[in-house]
């Protein structure tokens, strides 16, 4: 695997355990924390990971329908 693609991974898994701790992730702490752009996590949230998970945005904030 390369670098970008263990990145990518790991950042997914990592938003994958938050959610699934039934917590409300903000796009913003989430690029700063991963060292991305808010567009980077927006699609890891609504084209990677949404065609999979049942997650909602809210108030700007997306979360879990029903945490895992």
């Amino acid at each position: 695997m390369s670098d970008k693609s263990d990145k990518l991974a790991t950042r997914l898994i990592g938003i994958i355990i938050e959610l699934s701790m039934g917590r409300k992730l903000d796009v913003r702490e989430l690029s700063i924390k991963y060292g991305v752009s808010q567009k980077t996590i927006t699609t890891d949230l609504n084209k990677r990971l949404k065609q999979f998970l049942p997650i909602t945005k809210e108030n700007g904030v997306y979360f879990l329908e029903t945490p895992l």
